[in-house]
């Protein structure tokens, strides 16, 4: 199965899918071939070309559906990065980890107006062969100038100018996964048999560092075997000790909210002379208000007024917009016991929602929406927290998680507040005020108690 992990990989995508075939075809030729596909079982992703006189050649990447996970939605790790890269040419080059190697390999993809380069979202043992390829690629192209991404991108000899360029984590989007999705159609039709075969192959975390055969090479000794089970063990125990941490340590919601209002929201400036706020978005431990000069007010004004209580002042060129940032503080959703600041498994486990929590929680979802006008919930279903290593540690209890967002008058914030506040295991992941319209938009996760767990 082609299915890769990203470092850091953000926790909006869960199958990550990478080193399918493209092909380049006409419009007519797409159309034709996609019965041909289906009957096959061929899923597929089409990319469409940001260049206008080459809109009617289709960018069309396969694969077939027995790589794909019975249940649940792929992104294609190469259309992810054509649709968040639209013009230009982009080089994308990153070591990440793939579930039938035991160590990384180089995933490299090149994207031009928009498109996969045929050839490119292929997988390379080494850097020196990744590099080697993208050489000749880019000969091809003939490309005038080139972006890049990804860590391995880095020491690339033609990435002149930017050799802190991001990781692939870190440049690509929510929204732009959402139209990289594949499904596997046949999902939820396979006899049960079959559907219970996938799943025995895949029980115990078969991603990454931790696949392992059933049964070892003949040259590799029991002691060797023992070994590399024994690293893996402590890989897995990094691991989750790193999702314990990062999941405890995200913002609780209702504490949060409450501390926004206090800081920044209530005491933010709404008017300086011409100089109207337009709305304020927090996440990620600070938050931006912005500005807009309605009737071309000098900026020392607005600098004069505010600049103490920002962390940064960005005043457009022109001088019509302005962005204050102000750095905010959160309570986690878990405190550390010990000097150690680590988060243990039991205090995460104490902070879960159950069933019956969660059906509290949509009542009082639903209660805001008749406040009145400008109110909307939305509470996915949980899904099983995404842990590569349960196989080498099969005592730890995971839990689900799902996302949460709701949307409310602004007057009716501590409601809100107090409301998330009676449940412990959500968070809060941004705020966006509306300060025209005084609508408040919330969107966050949620831990919840896997039905085993109950």
């Amino acid at each position: 199965m082609p299915q890769v992990l990203l470092e850091n990989q953000p926790s909006f995508v869960r199958h990550v899918i990478a080193d399918i075939e493209w092909s380049t075809e006409s419009l007519k030729s797409y159309k034709d071939s996609r019965k041909e596909m289906s009957a096959n079982a061929i899923e597929h992703v089409v990319l469409t070309s940001s260049v206008a006189a080459s809109k009617d050649q289709i960018n069309v990447g396969r694969i077939s559906r027995g790589q794909l996970p019975d249940k649940g939605v792929s992104v294609s790790l190469g259309a992810w990065l054509a649709h968040e890269f639209r013009t230009g040419t982009v080089v994308a080059l990153e070591e990440i980890e793939h579930g039938r190697e035991e160590h990384d390999l180089y995933w490299l993809c090149v994207i031009n107006d928009g498109q996969v380069v045929i050839g490119t979202d292929t997988l390379f043992e080494d850097w020196e062969s990744a590099v080697e390829y993208l050489s000749g690629t880019l000969e091809a192209l003939d490309a005038a100038s080139i972006g890049f991404v990804g860590t391995g991108a880095r020491d690339l000899q033609i990435n002149i100018d930017a050799k802190d360029c991001p990781s692939l984590s870190e440049a690509l989007s929510k929204s732009t996964a959402q139209k990289a999705k594949i499904r596997n159609s046949a999902s939820g039709n396979l006899p049960q048999t079959i559907v219970l075969a996938g799943v025995l192959a895949i029980l115990g975390g078969g991603l990454a560092w931790y696949f392992l055969a059933d049964s070892f090479g003949s040259s590799e000794t029991a002691a060797q075997a023992e070994q590399r089970r024994a690293q893996q063990q402590q890989r897995a125990q990094f691991e989750f000790e790193g999702i314990l941490n990062d999941t405890g340590g995200r913002a609780a919601a209702g504490a949060t909210l409450k501390s926004l209002w206090d800081r920044p929201v209530s005491i933010t400036q709404t008017r300086v002379g011409g100089w109207v706020l337009q709305g304020i978005l927090c996440a990620e431990a600070q938050c931006i208000a912005r500005y807009l000069n309605t009737n071309l007010s000098q900026p020392t004004l607005l600098r004069e007024s505010i600049s103490r209580s920002c962390e940064t002042l960005a005043i457009s060129a022109d001088g019509t917009s302005a962005q204050c940032t102000i750095p905010v503080q959160s309570q986690p959703l878990v405190m550390p016991e010990d000097e150690s600041g680590l988060i243990y498994e039991n205090q995460l486990q104490a902070v879960l929602l159950g069933d019956a929590d969660r059906d509290v929680m949509l009542g009082e979802f639903m209660k805001i929406a008749t406040l009145g006008p400008g109110t909307a919930y939305a509470i996915n279903e949980p899904v099983e927290y995404p842990f590569r290593g349960s196989r080498y540690l099969p005592l730890v209890d995971m839990w689900n998680q799902g996302e949460w967002a709701l949307t409310f008058p602004m007057q009716y914030w501590q409601t809100v507040a107090n409301m998330l506040g009676e449940f412990n295991g959500v968070s809060l992941s941004e705020v966006s005020i509306n300060w025209g319209s005084k609508v408040v938009e919330l969107q966050g996760l949620y831990v919840a108690k896997r039905e085993s767990a109950e």
